[in-house]
């Protein structure tokens, strides 16, 4: 049985124990820690004894130790854990360093003098993490088993500091009908609107049930402001007076909001999107303008290298900004030779996973974007409206691209677009996007390669060293001097992470994702289409990029995943990869065949009308001569010898230019012919259905 990390184990031997597997080392070491004996760290012993004990049965695997997962955490206990992370997060994150006991020993020491923390909080913190399962929902403060929660203190006598200076107000202990009070004058007013303050609100619930409803007079004894504002609190629900959508997009905490400087690549990446400035075309009607695409850059801030983009025809988007991730976390090589470029590694080495990604407010300040940042184990930093500068590096990209390559483009945006007389850029068009991604490469290549004006990092070890200003440059000297290797993850799970889910159907076809047929081993294996032909078919979870549409993942469960690939007859049919480009040729095709459905129903019209006109000149030809089905030949023999003889009589009657068609004589085993009991024009337009079925 292979040993795997957060694996619990119930050992007896050398002593009953039960530990969490947090890490396997070389192949030969394993590191564990104790779920029973409370606020110990972690510990080695060697995988060879750990097996053999398996193999004994003195060790069990055992299911009932969860990692810690918190599915409703409240305001409260989410600020609790971002703060105990901000403690512990950058060491623990450090393999295998921070399992080492004397590297442990001086981070505890010196955390503890940063904080004020006593070492056995932050040894606490270190346990609860490592005990939960390795993540941050073992940082979550459990409320629920410390004193008395949501139970009120009331009393008799005033709480709280005596008043400094008299006032009128005899002022009341706060009971349950002041609690009931502040309650509704919080719901109704306060939390109704950002426009209504606290003491708006303080004001009305005064003016409604401590006033003289005849007089208008306070009464003698009334609720201070100050003992509003301490009980309303826990009446106000931010997330309804800001709104929901403000609420998520500026409010809501985002984990790993601790900022790190640029020591080196890979360090910190930052991650934008914009309209490029040109119209591109259809890649199968040159004539169709499909608009201008949108292009995502991820820029490596300590050398400025590009390390990845993403052109697509959809907007901005946490689903594009996935692809453009995963273009700049792996191998390029592929990605260039896919449009004809060939380039080696050393070219573009850009490839492993950033420590932290910067965004400025957009697509990644999502639910989702959260969950597929902390599986890669990435830090996302949100830069404030305030601090542009990391922005404006990825931010300056964009204008290089447009400097370098705008004049030169046919469909280009120029400044003078909006200017009355200004030409329509649009009518230039003359690029695809396939086109528009190859220039896009060449822009990349020869950015990584060109000399800035500036230096980016004008640092003492930089310059003795004499480094470049030149991204490529300063990136090879940071691998090796500063950073070291990037974290390396296989592409496929990397696919799978940054994949958008989604539900396909299996057909007799193949399994049918927006009109794309794809096959998998296990469908071929399992015979699943020949099952779907018989029986209804049925929904299967999968994953894609909407940029790569020539293979899909089929997720049998959440840890199981198996790749797809398009079926020959869709490939065919479909030869683009680029999920908008499909849907938007789909779509085109929807709008054509709405357009000549009226010509079609007139065509099917007119072509029944001739031939129920060719019918009934055979009827009345056959009306000629009685009708007397014991004279008709129908027998084999009879039936070879008519058609030998009337393909001569019509062969014949083509090549006799004095002889019409009309005036053929009839033929005598067509004149016998029994009416069809249903129209030609159906049985025609239903061999047309059976023919599109087949293709």
């Amino acid at each position: 049985m292979p040993v795997s990390p957060n694996d619990v184990y119930e050992l007896t031997v050398p002593s009953e124990d039960t530990v969490r597997i947090l890490d396997v080392l070389d192949n030969k070491t394993v590191i564990v820690i104790s779920l029973l004996k409370k606020d110990t760290l972690p510990y080695e012993c060697t995988l060879d004894d750990l097996e053999e004990a398996l193999e004994d049965g003195k060790a069990v695997l055992s299911k009932d130790y969860p990692v810690a997962f918190f599915p409703n955490p409240t305001k409260n206990q989410q600020a609790a854990a971002e703060r105990n992370w901000k403690i512990i997060g950058a060491f623990v994150q450090d393999i295998p360093d921070c399992y080492d006991k004397r590297v442990r020993s001086r981070f505890i020491s010196a955390k503890s003098r940063e904080t004020g923390l006593q070492r056995k909080q932050i040894q606490r913190l270190l346990y609860r993490y490592w005990a939960g399962g390795m993540s941050i929902h073992a940082l979550y403060p459990q409320y629920e088993k410390r004193g008395g929660p949501g139970k009120p203190r009331s009393s008799e006598k005033m709480l709280g500091c005596p008043l400094k200076y008299e006032t009128n107000n005899q002022r009341l202990a706060i009971r349950e009908l002041e609690l009931e009070y502040i309650r509704e004058a919080i719901t109704k007013y306060y939390t109704k609107h950002t426009k209504y303050s606290y003491r708006y609100a303080y004001r009305q619930m005064i003016k409604e049930h401590y006033t003289d409803p005849d007089t208008g007079l306070l009464f003698e004894a009334y609720p201070t402001e100050n003992q509003f504002r301490y009980r309303a609190a826990q009446f106000v629900d931010e997330k309804k007076r800001a709104g929901s959508v403000k609420y998520n997009k500026d409010m809501r905490g985002i984990l790993g909001s601790s900022r790190q400087e640029a020591d080196g690549p890979g360090a910190v990446y930052q991650i934008d999107a914009t309209v490029a400035d040109i119209y591109l075309v259809s890649h199968t009607d040159p004539y169709a303008v499909v608009g201008r695409p949108e292009l995502y850059f991820v820029t490596d801030v300590f050398s400025r290298m590009i390390v990845g983009f993403y052109a697509c025809l959809s907007s901005a988007s946490w689903d594009n900004a996935r692809s453009a991730l995963l273009n700049a976390f792996t191998d390029k090589v592929d990605f260039c030779r896919t449009y004809g470029i060939h380039i080696c590694s050393e070219d573009w080495p850009c490839v492993g996973l950033p420590r932290a990604l910067v965004v400025d407010n957009g697509e990644l300040i999502s639910k989702a974007s959260n969950a597929i940042i902390s599986e890669l184990g990435i830090t996302v930093k949100n830069e404030p409206a305030w601090r542009p500068d990391l922005k404006g590096i990825v931010e300056s990209r964009f204008r290089l691209l447009n400097i370098s390559t705008k004049a030169a483009l046919p469909g280009a945006v120029l400044p003078d677009a909006a200017q009355r007389g200004a030409p329509d850029y649009k009518l230039d068009a003359l690029l695809n996007l396939s086109q528009f991604i190859k220039i896009v490469i060449h822009f990349v290549l020869n950015h990584n390669r060109r000399q800035m004006e500036q230096h980016p990092q004008p640092l003492p070890d930089v310059v003795a060293n004499h480094v470049p200003a030149i991204p490529l440059e300063l990136w090879k000297w940071g691998i090796a001097n500063r950073s070291g290797r990037l974290r390396q993850m296989e592409r496929e799970s990397l696919e799978i992470a940054l994949s958008i889910r989604d539900r396909a159907q299996v057909t007799p076809k193949g399994i049918k994702f927006h009109n794309l047929y794809y096959q998998c081993k296990t469908a071929l294996d399992e015979n699943w289409f020949a099952q779907a032909r018989i029986k209804r078919g049925w929904k299967i979870d999968i994953a894609y990029h909407p940029g790569e549409m020539k293979k899909i993942y089929w997720i049998s469960d959440p840890h199981t995943y198996e790749e797809c690939i398009r079926t020959r007859d869709s490939s065919e049919i479909y030869s683009i990869e680029s999920l908008e480009e499909i849907l938007w040729l789909q779509n085109r095709q929807k709008v054509q065949k709405a357009v000549y459905s009226d010509l079609s129903l007139q065509s099917e019209v007119d072509s029944a009308r001739e031939i129920e006109g060719i019918i009934r000149e055979a009827e009345s030809n056959r009306k000629v001569v009685p009708f007397d089905t014991a004279k008709m030949k129908a027998k084999p023999n009879e039936i070879r010898k008519n058609r030998k003889e009337e393909n001569k009589r019509f062969q014949k009657l083509k090549t006799d230019e004095k002889i019409s068609p009309e005036q053929a004589e009839p033929r005598e085993v067509s004149d016998q012919m029994p009416k069809s009991s249903y129209g030609y024009s159906d049985f025609f337009a239903q061999l047309a259905d059976e023919d599109d079925d087949e293709c």
